[in-house]
C-alpha cells in the first residue's frame, strides 16, 4: 500500500511488527457486517462486471417513466428546498431586528 496515493514515488506504508512494506488483506466478515450496519447487499467480486443488475437497479431509479415507444423520460429534478430556503433567509432577516433590540434589553437590564 502506497504511504500517499498520489505520490507512491514516497514508498510504501510500513507493517510496525515486521518492518516490511504492508499488505492489505480481505476481511470478508467485516465487510458483511458493515453491509448489513448500512442496509446495503455485500457483492463479492473476483473480477470485472457483474454489476449490471446494480447499474440497472440505479438507472430504473433515475427513469421517471417509459413512453409506448419505448423512448424513457428522466425523473425530474426537484427544487421546491430551494423556495424554502429563500422563505428561511426571509424569516432570519426579518428576526433579525427583534434579537437585536432582545441582546439590547438584556444588556439594559443585567
Amino acid at each position: 500500500m502506497p504511504a500517499d496515493e498520489e505520490r507512491p514515488e514516497q514508498g510504501w506504508v510500513q507493517d510496525p511488527a515486521t518492518g516490511e512494506p504492508a499488505l492489505s488483506r480481505l476481511d470478508e466478515d467485516n465487510l458483511q457486517q458493515l453491509g448489513i450496519d448500512i442496509g446495503a447487499e455485500y457483492l463479492h467480486r473476483t473480477g470485472p462486471g457483474g454489476l449490471q443488475d446494480v447499474a440497472a437497479s440505479w438507472k430504473r431509479d433515475l427513469v421517471d417513466q417509459v413512453r409506448a415507444d419505448g423512448t424513457e423520460v428522466p425523473a425530474k429534478l426537484e427544487l421546491s428546498w430551494v423556495l424554502g430556503l429563500l422563505l428561511l433567509l426571509l424569516a432570519l432577516a426579518d428576526l433579525a431586528p427583534h434579537w437585536r433590540r432582545l441582546l439590547q434589553t438584556r444588556r439594559a437590564l443585567a
